[in-house]
Protein backbone atom coordinates (compact mmCIF):
# COMPACT_ATOMS: atom_id res chain seq x y z
CA UNK A 1 0.00 0.00 0.00
CA UNK A 2 2.92 2.35 0.18
CA UNK A 3 3.65 2.37 -3.55
CA UNK A 4 0.41 3.60 -5.13
CA UNK A 5 -1.57 6.78 -4.72
CA UNK A 6 -4.20 7.00 -2.02
CA UNK A 7 -7.65 5.78 -3.06
CA UNK A 8 -9.78 5.58 0.11
CA UNK A 9 -9.92 6.11 3.88
CA UNK A 10 -9.70 2.38 4.65
CA UNK A 11 -6.37 2.18 2.80
CA UNK A 12 -4.94 5.07 4.82
CA UNK A 13 -6.26 3.75 8.12
CA UNK A 14 -4.92 0.24 7.49
CA UNK A 15 -1.51 1.52 6.43
CA UNK A 16 -0.92 3.98 9.30
CA UNK A 17 -2.86 2.74 12.34
CA UNK A 18 -0.63 0.71 14.67
CA UNK A 19 2.37 1.35 12.40
CA UNK A 20 5.76 1.80 14.03
CA UNK A 21 7.13 5.23 13.14
CA UNK A 22 10.91 5.50 13.25
CA UNK A 23 13.56 3.04 14.36
CA UNK A 24 14.99 2.15 17.74
CA UNK A 25 14.19 3.52 21.18
CA UNK A 26 12.74 6.77 19.82
CA UNK A 27 10.22 4.98 17.60
CA UNK A 28 6.53 5.04 18.41
CA UNK A 29 3.27 3.37 17.39
CA UNK A 30 0.79 5.53 15.48
CA UNK A 31 -2.86 5.63 16.48
CA UNK A 32 -5.16 7.01 13.80
CA UNK A 33 -8.25 8.81 15.09
CA UNK A 34 -9.77 10.09 11.84
CA UNK A 35 -9.21 10.14 8.08
CA UNK A 36 -10.88 12.64 5.75
CA UNK A 37 -10.55 12.71 1.96
CA UNK A 38 -10.97 15.97 0.08
CA UNK A 39 -10.58 16.45 -3.65
CA UNK A 40 -6.82 16.92 -3.53
CA UNK A 41 -5.72 15.88 -0.04
CA UNK A 42 -6.07 13.27 2.65
CA UNK A 43 -6.19 14.60 6.22
CA UNK A 44 -5.28 12.19 9.03
CA UNK A 45 -5.56 12.88 12.75
CA UNK A 46 -2.86 10.72 14.32
CA UNK A 47 -0.95 10.52 17.60
CA UNK A 48 1.59 8.36 19.35
CA UNK A 49 -0.41 5.54 20.94
CA UNK A 50 1.30 6.20 24.29
CA UNK A 51 0.43 9.94 24.13
CA UNK A 52 -2.96 10.41 22.42
CA UNK A 53 -3.09 14.01 23.66
CA UNK A 54 -0.19 14.84 21.29
CA UNK A 55 -2.20 14.34 18.11
CA UNK A 56 -1.33 16.11 14.88
CA UNK A 57 -2.99 16.53 11.53
CA UNK A 58 -1.12 14.84 8.70
CA UNK A 59 -1.80 16.34 5.26
CA UNK A 60 -1.12 14.03 2.33
CA UNK A 61 -1.73 14.91 -1.30
CA UNK A 62 -3.93 12.24 -2.88
CA UNK A 63 -1.06 11.52 -5.27
CA UNK A 64 1.33 10.71 -2.41
CA UNK A 65 1.74 7.37 -0.66
CA UNK A 66 1.14 6.27 2.90
CA UNK A 67 4.88 5.58 3.09
CA UNK A 68 5.51 9.26 2.48
CA UNK A 69 3.04 10.00 5.27
CA UNK A 70 4.92 7.71 7.66
CA UNK A 71 8.18 9.43 6.71
CA UNK A 72 6.64 12.85 7.38
CA UNK A 73 5.51 11.65 10.81
CA UNK A 74 9.01 10.36 11.57
CA UNK A 75 10.53 13.72 10.60
CA UNK A 76 7.92 15.48 12.77
CA UNK A 77 8.82 13.27 15.75
CA UNK A 78 12.52 14.07 15.27
CA UNK A 79 11.81 17.81 15.47
CA UNK A 80 12.36 19.38 18.92
CA UNK A 81 9.08 19.75 20.82
CA UNK A 82 9.27 23.56 20.88
CA UNK A 83 9.50 23.67 17.07
CA UNK A 84 6.82 21.10 16.22
CA UNK A 85 3.78 22.19 14.28
CA UNK A 86 0.36 20.63 14.92
CA UNK A 87 0.08 20.08 11.17
CA UNK A 88 2.45 17.81 9.27
CA UNK A 89 2.56 18.20 5.50
CA UNK A 90 3.95 15.23 3.60
CA UNK A 91 4.45 17.43 0.56
CA UNK A 92 7.71 18.75 2.01
CA UNK A 93 9.20 15.29 2.52
CA UNK A 94 11.43 13.72 -0.11
CA UNK A 95 11.83 9.94 -0.19
CA UNK A 96 15.02 9.79 -2.31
Amino acid sequence: MTTSQIENVDQVFAALDNRRIGIGPDSWIAQVFAVYLSSGNVWVQVAPKEHPDESVILQLPRTSTTGQGALALRKWAETPDALRSRRVAATSVRTH
